[in-house]
């Protein structure tokens, strides 16, 4: 599935490095028709910005909230010891 999407990447002239590829196959989960979106959607982000798009801004465009949004969930989780307004309060943060 690697070597296709590179391929088709290539073919759209959407050249993304090693890192770029694997993070849109890692959020892809197998999917290539969500691979070739996000390769689309990478690409087109690319170019608007000018710029190089790290691990970070690819799972944003997929709609993935930011890690440290969900360790801290997890954090919350873990400390409650049951009391849920310690969790509801770091979901409203």
């Amino acid at each position: 599935m690697r070597a296709r999407l590179a391929a088709i990447g290539e073919a759209e002239h959407c050249p993304l490095n090693a890192a770029q590829l694997d993070t849109i196959l890692t959020l892809a989960e197998g999917h290539m028709r969500r691979a070739v979106q996000t390769l689309q959607s990478v690409h087109a982000l690319g170019q608007q910005q000018s710029m190089t798009l790290d691990d970070a801004a690819i799972a944003d465009l997929v709609g993935l909230p930011p890690t440290q949004v969900v360790d801290d969930l997890i954090q919350a989780l873990l400390d409650s010891q049951g009391n849920f307004s310690k969790v509801r309060m770091a979901v409203e943060d």
